[in-house]
């Protein structure tokens, strides 16, 4: 086949396979619309209730609710709510019977701070959702004692004890009582009073029904308080105004990346907001779906004063959650949302820490975002990866965040010497198979982002020159490719040792797929040609000649 022939099946191959990729697309945009877990608290309004085993008349009682009881609703089907109480019995029971609590802005998120189990209810007798490994931002549902009914950043439902998480500040609202008053069993004065507070008791709001607030208070009291004896401080501020996007981008059913998509918006929309949460802007579209976008994907021109997405609107706090929940992104593979996170984050860091330069917390921050970022991993003086190595060995040792920044030492010389190792397997193979696949898969919690896809690269190339195993060698290739582009969507400088593996690693994947027959290989090869006209690199353009005239013999 001569070089013609070869680029006409190449773009014929590329056209298929955008078509397909845009079938697959469609499909993966409706899929979290309609599959949504409904997690609200319900009321049960009626004397009698009976909870069954199934979402019919047929299935045999569980037990008897009565009015005022709290439900957790984890699903619906056919106008039949699957729930849960408080002591962890599932059941089902029919909606009718139910009144659903607002509790979407009430509760603090909650970080998880050490490795630990994810339950199906509130005891340690009970099994086990999954295993869960820090760090992760959980959204809470309800919580009461030791236990937290919760959902995590890819909407799993279940409950995690006190011992394995902490609440992040100034996430959820705050209450106090402006007089004695009266918390009673259900939302209603007909109720049965459990407690009198006394004023300016404070108390932890977990969700609205009717003008009722449900409510913690001292002495583990779960219980509702009318509206009008008290003064609820929300964790948002309200805004009348409109706004227009400037790029596409993500609306979520509440005001961070763990919440489920609802809905999309694309460059020049323009919508209405009724309210802020931090950099979160809570919108209505035309077509009256109501959801939360954060403030990058506005135009800044259309942003309240005091609401433009600049570096100096981030506290510490707020730095370091969201650097958290970039990292829970990454774990889950959600490159792109990691990504644009960290590349945000990371002037915000640097003006922190430069205002700050003797706060340890700062230091942190800063050094966290340089390390995902940065281009090298490299100890040397000139290099920010060193450089900021440096300042870690050379802080203090008290204060906040002391025993972060020493981990984070740790981390970096690591990570160099993971690197030689892996790079040794090509000269004198000190390494076996078993441990370089190890290496890759803790690789998202050892390196910078551009370093990760390096290592991803090296593994496939020791896999198929090595190993012969190309199935396993185009996985770890595609691994790779997958992070440089979420890269290079953000505009992220990979710098030449970045660029030149981001360039093999199409190269490499594209001959992995063209010898296992699969046609998306010349989708790979038309964007590493696309490199090599970008950057008029001739020795990219002589590797691209010679390997698709070796595959065309």
């Amino acid at each position: 086949m001569n070089m013609q022939a070869l680029h006409q099946k190449n773009a014929r191959s590329v056209n298929l396979f955008r078509t397909l990729k845009i079938i697959l697309f469609m499909a993966l945009v409706l899929i979290p619309v309609f599959s949504l877990k409904a997690v609200t608290i319900g009321v049960v309004t009626r004397k009698n209730v009976n909870l069954r085993s199934g979402p019919n008349l047929n299935y045999p009682v569980v037990r008897q609710m009565s009015p005022g009881d709290l439900l957790i609703q984890i699903n619906e089907s056919n106008g039949w709510a699957n729930v849960q109480r408080l002591d962890g019995t599932l059941g089902w029971i029919n909606q009718s019977l139910i009144e659903i609590a607002d509790s979407s802005m009430y509760l603090p998120y909650l970080k998880l701070i050490q490795r630990g189990n994810l339950r199906f209810a509130p005891t340690t007798e009970s099994d086990v959702v999954r295993l869960m490994e820090p760090p992760q931002i959980l959204k809470q549902i309800l919580g009461k004692g030791d236990w937290h009914a919760v959902m995590t950043i890819d909407s799993t439902f279940g409950w995690v004890h006190d011992v394995i998480i902490e609440t992040i500040p100034n996430s959820g609202a705050g209450m106090q009582v402006r007089t004695a008053s009266k918390i009673r069993s259900g939302p209603g004065r007909d109720y049965q009073t459990l407690r009198i507070v006394p004023a300016g008791t404070l108390l932890e709001p977990i969700a609205s029904l009717s003008g009722w607030y449900l409510v913690l208070c001292p002495g583990d009291c779960l219980g509702w308080i009318f509206s009008d004896l008290v003064d609820l401080e929300l964790p948002f501020k309200t805004l009348a105004t409109t706004i227009r996007i400037r790029t596409n981008g993500n609306v979520r059913m509440g005001p961070d990346l763990e919440y489920p998509i609802v809905s999309k918006v694309s460059p020049g929309m323009t919508v209405s907001v009724d309210r802020v949460h931090h950099d979160w802007f809570h919108v209505r579209l035309r077509e009256g779906i109501g959801g939360w976008i954060h403030s990058i994907l506005i135009d800044s021109s259309y942003l309240p004063t005091s609401q433009v997405s600049d570096k100096s609107h981030f506290s510490l706090d707020s730095i370091k959650v969201l650097i958290d929940i970039a990292d829970s992104a990454r774990f889950q593979n959600d490159y792109k949302t990691s990504v644009r996170l960290f590349q945000t984050l990371k002037p915000a860091a640097e003006e922190f820490y430069s205002k700050h330069p003797a706060d340890p917390c700062a230091l942190y921050v800063y050094a966290r975002s340089v390390h995902a970022m940065a281009q090298e991993v490299t100890l040397e003086s000139g290099q920010a990866y060193g450089e900021v190595y440096q300042l870690l060995k050379t802080s203090g040792n008290k204060g906040d965040c002391v025993v972060e920044n020493r981990a984070l030492v740790e981390a970096m010389e690591t990570a160099i010497m993971i690197r030689s190792k892996i790079l040794s397997a090509f000269a004198d193979r000190e390494i076996t198979a078993e441990e370089l696949l190890e290496y890759g898969f803790t690789a998202p919690q050892q390196f910078p982002f551009i370093t990760e896809a390096e290592v991803y690269r090296l593994i496939g190339r020791y896999l198929a020159v090595h190993q012969k195993d190309l199935p396993a060698a185009a996985e770890w290739q595609q691994k790779s490719v997958i992070v440089f582009q979420a890269l290079r969507k953000y505009n992220v400088d990979l710098g030449k040792l970045g660029l030149e593996n981001y360039f093999y690693a199409l190269m490499e994947l594209g001959v992995s797929q063209a010898k296992l027959g699969r046609e998306r290989s010349y989708d790979n090869f038309d964007e590493a040609y696309k490199l090599v006209d970008e950057y008029q690199n001739n020795y990219w353009r002589e590797y691209y000649n010679r390997t698709l005239e070796s595959l065309s013999r």
